[in-house]
């Protein structure tokens, strides 16, 4: 009897991941780059890369206030 090498639902698993890493990085250079192109501003490019890295440094300071709590709470999604 042969073994099979993966799932099916592993596959499609890793083909949709790779889907989206190709589309998370094309909108980090494409964002940046149209509104470079409208406003000819690197000011206003540079302001647009940190604010969309905002979400990611909130990430941090809000889990680093977690772990420095007296009385542990657990977080529900």
């Amino acid at each position: 009897m042969k073994r099979k090498g993966y799932s099916r639902n592993f596959k499609l698993s890793i083909a949709g991941q790779s889907i989206d890493n190709i589309s998370s990085s094309m909108m980090l250079v494409l964002f940046p780059w149209i509104v470079l192109s409208i406003t000819n501003s690197s000011f206003l490019t540079g302001l647009e890369l940190a604010i969309s890295d905002l979400p990611l440094s909130a990430s941090f300071l809000v889990g680093y206030y977690l772990t420095k709590l007296k009385r542990k709470k657990t977080i529900e999604v």
